[in-house]
């Protein structure tokens, strides 16, 4: 390779970094607008430093945008001397932005709040629950933060090698409880369930919604099974393999609309009961010579 492993990942980066840049700002906007409507309107704790500037806010009557901002501006001179300044400069933009963001969107949100007049707290939860899942998932997803919290998270990690996953769970643990207790049992029910449908939208921007199914098929009537998923309108690619206790085969391997899944499915056990079959989700499929084939690409 001509350019190189490095070459090509900073072709790559700087490809792709105005349109990160741009998709990030709105998403950390978006972010702080639920912030402002939901959060902060209802003292919903949901961990982070939004979490710990609405506690901050309850006892001290601190600005949540000034908080915010004081912490992650320590957080990144801390960075600066200990994760380097490559770390830092990615970090900077989102955890000086978000405080601004929260700040500018602070008079928008209580209108805004005013407006939808909303009296169920499960359907706030819920509705912040999605707008945040989303819009954090699209700033991790182009490879921004919007917290010092998450840059404590990156230096623990680093340096003491306990997963991040953890870290933060922990972390967000302590301030949601914190929260419960400043804010009452209800605050804890309502910021959890906030939680756990933000951290599946999380999951769903990052990772992909699967819309297609990959099939490993060992079989002993490969003409038959090759004639039917090119009679379905996609193709196959056959590989070689071995097993613990079996001679050299091939394996054929399709991608499968999910709408099409089970007919596939029983269609091939139909025709070679004795088919061993793998089955997964496809979150994703580029290239390949039948992809025009594929209407969910």
């Amino acid at each position: 390779m001509k350019k190189g492993l490095k070459g090509i990942v900073n072709e790559v980066k700087t490809k792709q970094f105005w349109v990160h840049l741009f998709i990030s700002v709105i998403s950390i906007f978006a972010f702080a607008l639920n912030y402002n409507i939901f959060l902060v309107a209802n003292n919903l704790v949901t961990g982070g430093t939004g979490g710990i500037a609405i506690i901050v806010n309850h006892y001290f009557g601190i600005e949540p945008s000034t908080f915010i901002f004081i912490f992650n501006a320590i957080f990144i001179i801390i960075c600066l001397f200990l994760m380097g300044v490559k770390y830092t400069f990615r970090a900077c933009i989102g955890a000086i932005l978000y405080p601004l963001a929260i700040y500018l969107t602070k008079d928008l949100g209580g209108i805004i709040s005013n407006h939808l007049m909303l009296q169920d707290s499960t359907i706030i939860a819920v509705l912040s629950g999605l707008i945040s899942g989303v819009s954090t998932g699209l700033i991790f997803k182009t490879g921004y933060s919007t917290s010092g919290n998450d840059i404590l998270v990156q230096m623990v990690n680093r340096y003491f090698k306990i997963p991040s996953g953890s870290v933060s769970f922990v972390i967000n643990l302590a301030i949601v409880i914190v929260g419960g207790i400043t804010f009452g049992l209800s605050s804890v029910i309502y910021s959890t369930i906030i939680i756990a449908i933000s951290s599946l939208m999380i999951d769903k921007i990052i990772i992909g919604i699967s819309d297609s199914k990959m099939f490993y098929i060992s079989t002993q009537k490969p003409k038959e099974i090759k004639e039917f998923i090119t009679s379905s309108n996609t193709g196959y690619t056959v590989m070689k393999a071995e097993g613990a206790k079996t001679k050299e085969k091939d394996i054929i391997m399709c991608v499968i609309n999910t709408r099409d899944y089970y007919i596939v499915k029983e269609s091939i056990s139909l025709i070679d009961p004795n088919a061993f079959i793998v089955i997964s989700d496809c979150y994703e499929v580029c290239g390949g010579t039948r992809k025009q084939n594929f209407p969910f690409l």
